[in-house]
């Protein structure tokens, strides 16, 4: 997911990750992608990754 280190990417970043899917974050900004990450494994997902 593009921009998931904030706003509406990261509100499906934190959706589909607590469907079970495997969630790839990309973000220009590696604080808040790693931050977005770190809440989609809070929510039980299992595979969740940050690239920046």
């Amino acid at each position: 997911i593009t921009g998931a280190g904030h706003g509406i990417g990261r509100e499906l970043a934190l959706k589909y990750g607590s469907l079970g899917a495997t969630v790839v974050c990309w973000d220009l900004n590696p604080q808040g992608n790693q931050e977005t990450v770190d809440e989609i494994m809070k929510l039980g997902a299992t595979k969740a990754h940050a690239y920046t």
